[in-house]
């Protein structure tokens, strides 16, 4: 036995441990995006006017990401979603959220905090004619011990809402239709 063996043995698990944790990476984006379409194709079941995953002008020289858009006859959902297992506690005066799970605890800037920025963006890009409702859509099995701000919702409650909207008896109004085209044509996927 040389004295070179521990080296390569050495540099061998280096190179073992680098490539477990590229492929980690690599299959948590997968399972990341695999969730994203199936709730992409859940929304497209509801309406054919949604889209997800796009990049829109902010208005002010910069970019602004959208998880999700929906149209609906009553207004367009800005649907941010965020995937979390525990406890969330979060109101509109927090700087963050935070979040409680058996094993850790973890904080998130509070969404709310992005409204102006969101809603200027797209007040930007198609005026005032449309509505415009932020809605925060929490994945996974979160729990809300001191209650839940406006606009945050459970999957199923989040459909339901988008149920009652598109009644098959309000119709889209047209200029909203082309509003819409004009959005998507602004924006870009990332």
């Amino acid at each position: 036995m040389s004295i070179a063996t521990p080296v390569w043995i050495g540099l061998g698990s280096g190179i073992g441990v680098v490539l477990l944790a590229w492929m980690g990476i690599r299959l948590g984006r997968a399972w990341a995006g695999y969730r994203a379409r199936r709730l992409h194709r859940a929304f497209l079941k509801l309406t054919p006017w949604v889209v997800n995953n796009r990049i829109l002008p902010d208005g002010l020289g910069g970019w602004i990401h959208a998880d999700f858009l929906v149209l609906t006859p009553c207004a367009l959902h800005w649907i941010s979603v965020f995937q979390v297992e525990g406890s969330v506690f979060g109101s509109h005066n927090m700087a963050e959220w935070t979040v409680l799970d058996s094993q850790k605890r973890w904080t998130f800037p509070n969404p709310l905090l992005a409204i102006p920025q969101k809603s200027g963006a797209l007040h930007a890009l198609i005026g005032d004619t449309i509505p415009i409702v932020m809605d925060w859509l929490f994945l996974g099995d979160p729990a809300f011990p001191k209650g839940r701000v406006e606009g945050v919702w459970l999957l199923d409650e989040c459909f339901e809402r988008l149920k009652r909207e598109l009644d098959p008896s309000r119709p889209l109004p047209e200029a909203w239709q082309d509003l819409w085209k004009h959005l998507l044509t602004v924006s870009a996927e990332p």
